[in-house]
């Protein structure tokens, strides 16, 4: 029965059959690739704009948001070493802002996007009580006008200003040094 039941959540997402993968190789601790191996092994730096994150904020005094659409998610994992303390992983990340100036009804006015795709290689060793993980990403960025910056009728763009197109590469090497100290987990980020 219980075999079942995990066989039918494996259809549910990606990420759902990535944990019963990983639960199913428990114990199991070899060297090789694993596909879709679960929890990011280098997360997303918070205070980083240029990270994926899904949210919405809200500029006091106007009516203006920003939307944030995005994920990073790691694809393949090479076990270096056979007890899992080395790593390395292969993935994706893809993410769009989106600048909105006015809602009517329903629909948003969205004034800009900026989306970004590309991939990242990350690696992590850990000892007892340190970690060492680098990541390198690699981006590319292209921003766009959306909403209300054409004039439909007379084929003319806004304020008489045709847009600049605007694209670039990223490339990002990052390194994070994690150790515990009793119940505190300290990390030191340099990039």
């Amino acid at each position: 029965m219980l075999r079942a039941l995990q066989i039918r959540h494996l259809f549910f997402s990606a990420g759902m059959m990535s944990l019963l993968i990983s639960a199913a190789h428990a114990g199991q601790e070899t060297s090789g690739f694993e596909f879709l191996p679960g929890k990011i092994l280098f997360p997303p730096l918070i205070a980083n704009y240029q990270e994926p994150r899904t949210g919405v904020r809200k500029e006091v005094g106007s009516s203006r948001l920003k939307l944030d659409i995005g994920t990073t998610l790691d694809l393949i994992e090479y076990r270096v070493s056979a007890d899992g303390s080395q790593k390395i992983r292969m993935g994706i990340d893809f993410f769009t802002y989106a600048l909105t100036t006015s809602a009517e009804g329903l629909r948003l006015q969205v004034d800009a996007v900026d989306g970004f795709f590309g991939g990242h290689l990350a690696f992590r060793t850990e000892s007892e009580n340190t970690a060492f993980a680098l990541r390198l990403r690699i981006l590319h960025l292209s921003a766009h006008f959306v909403d209300g910056h054409l004039d439909a009728s007379g084929n003319h763009w806004r304020d008489g200003r045709e847009p600049i197109p605007f694209t670039r590469d990223i490339g990002e090497l990052t390194g994070a040094l994690e150790w515990n100290t009793s119940d505190i987990i300290w990390r030191l980020y340099s990039g």
